[in-house]
Formats: C-alpha cells, sequence, structure tokens
C-alpha cells in the first residue's frame, strides 16, 4: 500500500510538473519536536526538543491562486521525557517528504500563503539516551521488542508563510499519525508531533502573483 500511494503521487507530480512553469528553492529551518509517549497505562512526560532541518522543494503553480509544493529535507526531530525522577531523550534523524498545496494571496505587493498537506517520513538515524548512565545508544529502527521505534512516519501539514524578493518565510505544523511504538503490546503508543520554522530562497520569478496582480487592475 506505501509503494502504491507513493507512485500514484509521483505520477501525480510528473503529471503537473509537465504542464507547469516550475521553480525551485532550498530552505533550512527549525523544528520544535515532542513525540507523546504511552506505555502499559503510563503516560511520559513529553519535552520539546530543537533541531535543524535542510532541504529542496518545488513550486508547482496550478492555478494563480492555487500551488503544489513538494520537497525533500534532511530533518532532526525527537523529545525530552521525565518520568519518576529520571530524564531521559530520543533523537531520531529522517528523510522527510512534504507535499503540501497552497493558497495564494497578495499582501502589500508581495505573496502570502496558507497551507495543508501531508509528509512521509523515514527514519535512517539517531540516538537514544534511556537514562540509565550508560550515555547515548544507536537507535534501532524496527517492529520488536528489540527495537526502539519504527521507522516510518506520516501525518498532516498545516501552516502559514509569506514570500518577498525570493525569500519565503513559513510556520508551520505537523501532526504524526502514525503509532512509532515499535510494538503495540502494552497499549504502547508513540507519536510525532512538530512545529517548524523556515527561511527559504526561491530561484525564479513568482509569475502567479503577477497575473494576479494584472487581473485585479483589469
Amino acid at each position: 500500500m506505501k509503494k502504491i500511494f507513493t507512485i500514484v503521487i509521483v505520477l501525480v507530480l510528473c503529471s503537473l510538473i509537465s504542464q507547469a512553469q516550475i521553480r525551485y528553492g532550498v530552505q533550512a529551518g527549525l523544528n520544535l519536536s515532542t513525540m507523546t509517549l504511552k506505555q502499559s497505562g503510563l503516560t511520559f512526560d513529553a519535552k520539546m526538543l530543537m533541531g535543524p532541518e535542510v532541504g529542496v522543494f518545488a513550486v508547482i503553480p496550478v492555478t494563480n491562486e492555487i500551488d503544489i509544493q513538494p520537497g525533500i529535507a534532511y530533518s532532526f526531530r525527537g523529545s525530552k521525557y521525565s518520568f519518576m525522577g529520571t530524564d531521559s531523550k530520543i533523537s531520531p534523524v529522517y528523510i522527510n517528504i512534504p507535499i503540501n498545496v497552497l493558497y495564494n494571496f497578495n499582501i502589500a505587493k508581495n505573496k502570502a500563503f496558507v497551507f495543508v498537506g501531508l509528509y512521509l517520513a523515514d527514519g535512517i538515524s539517531g540516538k537514544v539516551d534511556n537514562g540509565s548512565g550508560n550515555g547515548s545508544q544507536d537507535i534501532k529502527f524496527g517492529s520488536d521488542t528489540s527495537k526502539t521505534m519504527k521507522a516510518f512516519d506520516y501525518g498532516l501539514n498545516f501552516g502559514v508563510g509569506y514570500e518577498f524578493s525570493n525569500f519565503q518565510v513559513a510556520l508551520q505544523y505537523n501532526l504524526g499519525l502514525a503509532n512509532l511504538a515499535p510494538v503495540t503490546t502494552d497499549n504502547a503508543e508513540m507519536k510525532a508531533r512538530n512545529i517548524n520554522i523556515s527561511l527559504a530562497y526561491l530561484f525564479g520569478n513568482n509569475t502567479n502573483t503577477k497575473s494576479r496582480s494584472k487581473g485585479k487592475r483589469k
């Protein structure tokens, strides 16, 4: 099912790309993430962990007001925990693939936008410190009791942004829907939550904004 879903997305994007004037961008940002954790009826106090995110993306115009913005990013996420006086931390690193739909409107000759979308993420590395005093260990991704967490995550994106002079700033919230606990016995549940603040640079002119401005003057 995951492969079929990915293939459908790629085919749709390829169809749009073949008909559109695309712009490309590079972005860097800051993640403020938590990973909620419940097990055996206990809820661990999840605290925010900061980490960087860097990536590239494309802006594909669909109409004068609507763009599709797919991307790929190297993303550091995770969480700190406090339970019965013991502090621990998990900090996975993901390859993150967001696909957002933007609605654009003009503000002071520049472009503002709101967006919704989804993301797919695959854990590739990371560290975990269980608070035992033995230091950090590599995260083991998988779906059995010997593993730390599942690698595949997916969820929804919601955000707002503003574009000026080929720069784009955005604030978004990522709501993880996958249960990342390696096993779900004892009602174990781990889900990702993330706030991202980013700054991007776009190559090429925003022809959509120009078209909307001309349309309004008529």
